[in-house]
């Protein structure tokens, strides 16, 4: 489909990234300021950059300005003293690890019924044997960002801590759809009768 359409793919693509310019980084499109802080900050500026490379996906690399870094922070962190620039890299540091995180955290509960498959889908029990569904470490989430070694996973990044399945977030959403489905077909049946 991507191949095919092309020209309504990136329609599309602009049409979210510019939901996630108004609602995740509270920007402005009209005033060209800042509705307030957003998830990396007070956003003065941005340089987006799209491109599309062999896994035939556009994506789009971002250069944020935010008040929360201001000018003097940035010229510190290249400071002559060691000690002004080891302290202003602290507090650098401790800023991006404030805003940005490469895990799901453990918040967010996703539950693998363990007979789930796409092909066999079930409505689940209180019996039914159940895991959660956990990244497979940090270093494997780093390594499938690279071209040559994400070809190792295959996109299999996630695992069931209880049956050690491993799967895609794409399988991780197809079986959650299809779940959804399959509860609200029945949940329809149920009403119909």
């Amino acid at each position: 489909m991507r191949l095919r359409y092309p020209g309504a793919c990136s329609l599309e693509y602009q049409s979210l990234l510019q939901i996630v310019l108004e609602c995740l980084f509270q920007w402005d499109p009209k005033t060209q300021t800042a509705k307030g802080p957003g998830i990396c900050g007070t956003l003065i500026a941005f340089a987006p950059a799209d491109e599309e490379q062999q896994r035939f996906t556009l994506h789009r690399h971002w250069q944020l300005w935010v008040k929360e870094i201001d000018q003097s922070l940035r010229k510190d962190l290249f400071h002559d003293n060691k000690t002004i620039r080891d302290k202003v890299r602290s507090q650098f540091y401790d800023y991006i690890d404030k805003v940005m995180s490469a895990s799901y955290g453990n918040e967010l509960e996703l539950k693998h019924y363990c007979k789930d498959s796409l092909e066999n889908m079930s409505l689940p029990d209180s019996n039914d044997e159940h895991g959660q569904i956990c990244q497979l470490s940090d270093q494997i989430i780093r390594d499938a960002r690279c071209k040559e070694l994400s070809r190792t996973y295959e996109g299999q990044i996630l695992q069931c801590d209880k049956c050690n399945k491993t799967m895609t977030t794409i399988d991780v959403v197809k079986l959650t759809l299809k779940r959804w489905k399959y509860y609200a077909l029945q949940q329809n049946k149920r009403t119909l009768s």
